[in-house]
């Protein structure tokens, strides 16, 4: 049985930390889980002010991100809510999912 976990909805926001949480093989499942929405797919790197570590994370993403817009974002500026914001729309439905590691996540997913 197939099930759809986007439905109706215009994007889809993947939103992933810069810092520890950091975790391509996660972003990939969930980007392969999305894929078949044919919403349109924006991946949000967040604490991009961790400078030492955005340009080699951003390449590493933009490789599983093939067709798929990433953005950077900080919540020490407006920047990078100024670029999500272009994306939003009257009467556009949205998707925001935030991967995140908690203690509950199995050993494998880290």
């Amino acid at each position: 049985m197939q099930r759809t976990l986007f439905q109706n909805i215009d994007t889809v926001f993947i939103c992933m930390a810069l810092n520890n949480d950091f975790n391509l093989r996660r972003l990939e499942r969930y980007l392969s889980i999305a894929w078949d929405s044919e919403a349109t797919l924006i991946v949000v790197l967040t604490k991009s002010d961790l400078r030492d570590v955005l340009q080699s994370r951003f390449d590493e993403v933009s490789m599983v991100t093939i067709g798929v817009d990433v953005l950077t974002t900080t919540g020490l500026s407006e920047d990078g809510f100024l670029a999500i914001k272009g994306y939003m729309a009257l009467g556009k439905d949205l998707c925001l999912y935030r991967i995140i590691l908690s203690p509950l996540t199995s050993a494998d997913e880290r």
